[in-house]
């Protein structure tokens, strides 16, 4: 009898020691839990961005419209090879997902009213940065690309990288909170810098046109304040070329070479309808290959020197009075721009050759010294089709670091 009880007495308080052993493991592991929680992910390489991810039949469906902007349904079972009744399951699963919406289409060609296909504006939001020697330009753009928030801040010459980007956070996080968009919203952020990027290290290279960024980590910077969204970072003549070519005078062209002309020259290259970067990210540099010779500056210092330059008055303003010295200044600068452009014509055999930046103030006889060098230099197969004009796209870094950002926010399944 007192053996029977002295195996029951063992057998409670094994299963005692058993539930304290259980409680002791749910207590470590919420410790764990806590303590992850308080872990900042960005201290390990291992967190990455998260784009959404869709089927290869919606994907391709949203970069129809990412590319072309509103379309029909069958408008977009046309170009993806689907029936009609095929692109309506594409197009609910899309409506379903807040990703789209629809309205009649702007045509009516008889019959059911067609619906045209849009993107929902508030499915989310992108942010554009254009970041040169001496201003921010910070834009909050919603899904369909429209600028809801702008903001330009002076940037001092003893600004630091970080100081420069926690200016910026400071004022998006302020915004988000007014406008009460949560921070998961935030779904992409674009960063165009006159300066290369380095492809490998995804970092600006040194550069006299980004003084101080040469290797600074502005992707690590961005994902500890904005975990959820994509981020690309692009030279700024890659993204006014892409922005040309999507929705300004490049529109129907494949082969383009852009040129930002201010306080360093820059270009974008577009290549069979894609951004050119070259192996490393130093694609296009004709900075380092347009060097004067001593006696062309000290020519063009001379002319320079006797002007009268004002805040009020630049070169353009007087070149349009007929000023000799000014006219005889654009057309130097032009001619020495097109002897370069010659050769990257030889090279690249573009359709456009587009002039942006502060120098496309200078207007028409700029462009006029430039085309003159252009053919002078190149040979006439190499510019029989060839079209040579300024940028006309108003914020174009702006809409082409929109537009590469927003490609980045939907990803094909494998």
């Amino acid at each position: 009898m007192q053996f029977n009880k002295l195996i029951i007495l063992q057998n409670k308080i094994s299963d005692f020691l058993t539930k304290i052993n259980t409680l002791d493991n749910l207590i470590i592991k919420l410790l764990n839990l806590n303590l992850m929680s308080l872990t900042n992910p960005f201290q390990s390489n291992s967190i990455p961005t998260t784009p959404v991810v869709l089927s290869p039949v919606d994907y391709h469906t949203v970069q129809l419209l990412r590319q072309q902007g509103q379309l029909s349904r069958i408008a977009i079972a046309e170009q993806i090879g689907y029936s009609p009744s095929k692109i309506t399951g594409v197009v609910n699963n899309l409506l379903k997902e807040g990703i789209v919406q629809q309205q009649d289409a702007s045509t009516y060609t008889g019959g059911r009213p067609a619906k045209d296909l849009f993107f929902n504006p508030h499915y989310g939001y992108l942010l554009s940065i254009s970041i040169s020697n001496d201003k921010l330009d910070i834009a909050l753009v919603d899904f369909s690309e429209q600028v809801r928030i702008r903001r330009m801040l002076p940037i001092e010459d003893d600004q630091k990288p970080s100081q420069i980007l926690q200016s910026m956070t400071t004022f998006v996080l302020e915004r988000l909170k007014k406008f009460e968009i949560p921070l998961n919203k935030v779904l992409g952020i674009g960063v165009s810098l006159s300066s290369n990027i380095n492809l490998k290290e995804n970092t600006p290279f040194n550069s006299s046109g980004l003084v101080g960024w040469g290797g600074y980590q502005i992707m690590s910077f961005l994902r500890e304040t904005f975990p959820h969204s994509v981020v690309q970072i692009e030279k700024d003549a890659n993204a006014m070329a892409f922005a040309e070519m999507r929705k300004g005078r490049g529109k129907g062209y494949h082969h383009i070479i852009y040129l930002t002309i201010e306080q360093t020259v820059r270009s974008g290259l577009i290549i069979n309808g894609s951004i050119c970067r070259g192996a490393s990210g130093r694609a296009g540099n004709i900075g380092e290959v347009l060097v004067l010779k001593d006696t062309d500056l000290q020519s063009l210092n001379a002319l320079l020197e006797d002007l009268p330059l004002t805040n009020e008055r630049d070169l353009s303003a007087i070149a349009l009075e007929g000023n000799d010295d000014a006219l005889a200044i654009i057309e130097q600068a032009g001619q020495y721009i097109g002897r370069v452009l010659s050769t990257m014509i030889t090279l690249l055999d573009p359709q456009l050759i587009l002039i942006g930046g502060r120098a496309s103030a200078l207007g028409h006889p700029f462009l006029a010294a430039i085309r003159r060098s252009i053919f002078n230099y190149s040979q006439s197969i190499s510019t029989q089709h060839l079209q040579v004009e300024l940028a006309p796209l108003k914020d174009a870094s702006l809409i082409g670091m929109t537009a590469l950002t927003a490609e980045r926010i939907f990803v094909p399944a494998s």
